[in-house]
């Protein structure tokens, strides 16, 4: 898996320090990741279906240090368009 592949929800996050660090939320539904496009089961988005979904869904959180040029590189392959990323990227 590319290290900056989105594999999740992703957030980038900066300390007071100046460190940075990306904190990648993966949902699990009846054992298999779920890509990050896909959408939860409607059946489970129901209200009276809080149990089933205990059951059958689990988050992983994973924190990943990252230096400032990662999370610049993060920044510019997932935050911004890619008509212009090859060009930012050919800038740093």
């Amino acid at each position: 898996m590319d290290p900056m592949g989105n594999r999740g929800d992703e957030y980038l996050y900066q300390t007071a320090a100046g460190d940075f660090f990306l904190l990648r939320k993966i949902v699990y539904l009846d054992g298999r990741m779920m890509g990050p496009i896909e959408n939860m089961p409607p059946e489970l988005l129901l209200g009276t279906a809080v149990a089933a979904r205990k059951r059958r869904t689990r988050l992983k959180e994973k924190i990943i240090p990252m230096s400032a040029r990662e999370a610049l590189l993060w920044c510019v392959k997932t935050q911004i368009p890619e008509t212009l990323r090859g060009y930012l990227l050919d800038c740093i």
